[in-house]
């Protein structure tokens, strides 16, 4: 990605500016300290989370060391969370490595979790994590790309799934469709996985949700592609955001209890918040994929306080990693 800040700062403030005119509030920076909503003087903190999300782990360029640095951070907080959620792209790369290779990443990250890891850990499915998807048919030996793989080595329940923690309902969502004929892949849901979705948020019973997806359903960090812009319009990847999302944002539209939105993919750093859902874009545990900060957003993680009156704050931390 070919960013030039200056450029994207002068070009897309009209385009942001009308965004927040017709009810959008958005903030994009280094370090995301949320605006606090309006909430009970009383209110009661039920959990505390950490939102690691492109991690990127294999053997190269001291990737192990970095995921053991950011675990050792957020373990010594003097507030630790009580809860991790992983964000996807939790190894460096699965879609064009053979079975073999991809399962020496997953067994990287395997070791690195069980020594260096206390506290519970939730994961989400990234494109990353998908296997197969650039190899030729013959490498795969007639098996088709999927992340099957990944999801027997994480232990999920399947691609996509829910539990409930601290009084909230968390829903975790697969962004991923191979396009298996064209190599590439696209943000969005299945049928089968939009409905699900649609179903799970009508039985919550106005319990707050959290949704967790890999790539972003929302993000203003799209615009800071310096191809995004055509002559007369704005083109955003289907890669980079969710299809979908304006169906999304229908179907969250008369749910209320729909408070929040985590995403990674981007290795940037936003928020933005439509009607009563903050969705909020974390930068990448593996900064820029461990070579240092990725166009000034720093290696680092979200912290999140979820309350009893659905109400939360968040803030991203960066864990100081040097290359």
């Amino acid at each position: 990605m070919n960013i030039d800040r200056r450029q994207f700062f002068a070009g897309s403030a009209a385009v942001l500016g009308s965004l927040a005119a017709g009810g959008c509030n958005i903030v994009a920076a280094n370090k995301v300290d949320a605006a606090k909503s309006s909430h009970r003087s009383d209110r009661k903190r039920t959990l505390r989370l950490a939102h690691m999300t492109d991690i990127h782990l294999n053997e190269e360029r001291n990737a192990e060391r970095g995921f053991q640095a950011a675990l050792e951070h957020i373990h010594n907080l003097d507030d630790p969370p009580e809860l991790i959620v992983t964000g996807g792209d939790l190894i460096m790369d699965a879609l064009d490595k053979d079975a073999q290779a991809a399962h020496a990443q997953w067994d990287l990250f395997d070791a690195v979790l069980s020594r260096h890891c206390q506290i519970p850990v939730k994961h989400c499915l990234g494109n990353h994590d998908g296997w197969g998807l650039y190899l030729d048919e013959s490498s795969r030996k007639g098996e088709d790309p999927s992340m099957d793989m990944a999801i027997e080595r994480l232990g999920l329940p399947g691609r996509y799934y829910s539990y409930e923690v601290g009084g909230w309902k968390f829903i975790h969502l697969d962004s991923t469709r191979m396009q298996t004929q064209k190599k590439s892949y696209l943000a969005k849901l299945d049928d089968e996985q939009y409905e699900w979705l649609n179903q799970q948020l009508a039985s919550s019973d106005g319990r707050p949700v959290v949704i967790i997806s890999h790539i972003p359903i929302v993000s203003a960090t799209v615009f800071l592609y310096e191809d995004t812009a055509k002559e007369t319009e704005l083109i955003v990847p289907g890669a980079c955001m969710h299809l979908d999302s304006g169906g999304l944002l229908g179907m969250f539209k008369d749910r209320p209890n729909v408070k929040l939105a985590l995403s990674g993919h981007m290795h940037l750093i936003d928020r933005v918040d439509i009607r009563q859902t903050s969705f909020i874009c974390d930068g990448a545990v593996s900064g820029s994929w461990w070579q240092g900060d990725y166009h000034g957003f720093d290696e680092g993680y979200g912290l999140v306080d979820l309350y009893d009156d659905g109400s939360f704050e968040h803030q991203y931390v960066a864990y100081n990693w040097k290359v």
